[in-house]
């Protein structure tokens, strides 16, 4: 483990400033490899300059990147329009291609840097230029003329260019008198427009409801925290609470004793979970177990051939321990809670006699469903396939009794019938009611039903057919 992650309390220096660039910022790269990572790394790596302005939290460098870099994670389409609108700038793109921006972009030698560079397509290439400054912060004499920046070489190619001038809109009506341009090739936009931006692409980024409030109240956290209050806040019922100097015994609509004895925290009546909070399955397939079906594929494709060392190897490789301990936990459903109270199931007597599908029916299933799973969308193995490959290789493939005598991969990878309505809640064996399941799809709901479990009706996705055959090709290698 490395120094910065035995330390992590050790976070600032004796000076407060921050060690470990990270612990600057809310967006965090998600690879060293991304261009987010680079180009923040030029501003948090720069050896030209000890102590760079950008670790010290109260530094006009770190407010710039540290709330700028919140873009990150909104669609451009979604804030770039807006913030130049705010801004007042002429050109406001209705059909952006694409976007990117960098930090502390200029020239060395005349030592002029813009605090933000834009780069955006429309598709005709626009550059936009963003001089920040903290609350009380000033401009030198040559930053009131939007050439002193737009005429720098790095900017000057492009023939669509405009300045913004980011700043407190305490500081908004000084500007104003000094600006140059305004309208023209430059504007003015707040720090609490930026936030009020950020917040309202947030609260509309394609994802859960509770997600996207996350998100935006995490923005609006992030300027509060540095004084700043966004012109749009994470909710609109905010702007009505009270603030705490108004919370007391005689404030109108005070919470009594008896308000305070209502246990809020205790489920009430179960109540099924909306389309929007229910997911596809219970556990993903993991990026192994991906990789691994690959490797059967491939050992199908060796059997087909008459290589069977070579299916073998792949079929070794492909049973590992981990598998079986990863299907044994997803089945017992160790780290997932039920998302509702299970209801009880129907007396035996009470039940369909026939609890599974003969394999006539088994096999026109797979087929309608291309041998993938209804609910993950992995590719299942047709347990004909599965059987010949087991009698042709009994060590590699191995298929016995038990779980634990059974080859790991292809236990979770097994074609099986699912009830969407199970059997003990009076479910039956019509083809409305089936669908295809990976082991573990099928053996980690078990007879709950969907809503229990917070998964959606798998019947209402399409069944994924592609080039995938289940294995059957084994089949029709053995038959030549």
């Amino acid at each position: 483990m490395t120094s910065a992650a035995t330390n992590r309390l050790d976070l600032w220096d004796q000076d407060g400033k921050v060690r470990f660039w990270w612990a600057a910022l809310a967006s965090v790269p998600s690879s060293p490899e991304s261009w987010e990572y680079r180009r923040l790394k030029r501003v948090w790596f720069d050896h030209t300059i000890n102590h760079h302005p950008f670790v010290t939290p109260t530094g006009e460098r770190h407010l710039t990147v540290s709330l700028f870099e919140n873009f990150a994670a909104l669609p451009a389409a979604s804030w770039l329009p807006a913030l130049l609108e705010a801004a007042g700038l002429p050109e406001i793109p209705e059909r952006l291609t694409a976007v990117n921006w960098g930090y502390e972009v200029g020239t060395e030698a005349r030592g002029k840097y813009a605090d933000v560079a834009i780069h955006a397509r429309d598709p005709e290439d626009l550059v936009i230029v963003v001089e920040a400054k903290a609350r009380g912060g000033t401009l030198k004499p040559d930053d009131h003329e939007p050439g002193s920046y737009l005429d720098l070489p790095a900017f000057s190619w492009c023939e669509r260019r405009y300045l913004i001038y980011l700043v407190d809109e305490a500081d908004v009506e000084s500007l104003e008198t000094k600006a140059q341009e305004l309208g023209v090739r430059s504007g003015i936009l707040t720090w609490q427009q930026l936030g009020g931006i950020q917040i309202e692409a947030a609260r509309h980024v394609d994802a859960p409801e509770r997600v996207a409030s996350l998100l935006a109240g995490a923005i609006q956290f992030q300027f509060v925290e540095r004084s700043i209050v966004p012109s749009r806040l994470a909710a609109e019922y905010l702007e009505r609470e009270p603030a705490t100097e108004e919370i007391h015994k005689d404030a109108p609509g005070k919470q009594t004793s008896t308000e305070r004895e209502i246990q809020e925290w205790r489920l009430t009546e179960p109540q099924a979970l909306p389309d929007s909070a229910l997911a596809p399955c219970m556990y993903e397939p993991t990026e192994t177990l991906r990789e691994a079906l690959s490797e059967l594929s491939a050992a199908a494709d060796c059997v087909v051939r008459g290589d069977l060392e070579e299916a073998k190897r792949s079929l070794t490789a492909t049973d590992r321990p981990e598998f079986l301990e990863y299907y044994t936990r997803c089945t017992n459903r160790l780290d997932r809670p039920l998302a509702r109270e299970p209801k009880a199931r129907l007396p035996r007597d009470e039940r369909l006699e026939t609890r599974m599908p003969g394999d006539r029916l088994r096999r026109e299933l797979y087929e309608r469903d291309g041998w993938h799973c209804r609910f993950c969308g992995i590719g299942v193995i047709d347990p004909r396939a599965l059987k010949l490959m087991a009698a042709k290789l009994p060590t590699a493939a191995r298929w016995g009794t038990g779980n634990a005598n059974c080859h790991s991969a292809m236990l979770i990878l097994r074609a099986s019938p699912d009830h969407v309505l199970p059997h003990s809640h009076g479910g039956d064996n019509a083809m409305e009611n089936l669908v295809t399941a990976c082991f573990l799809c099928q053996f980690s709901r078990g007879e709950l039903l969907l809503d229990e479990v917070g998964v959606s009706d798998p019947r209402l996705r399409p069944p994924i057919r592609d080039v995938w055959d289940g294995l059957l090709r084994v089949l029709e290698g053995s038959a030549e």
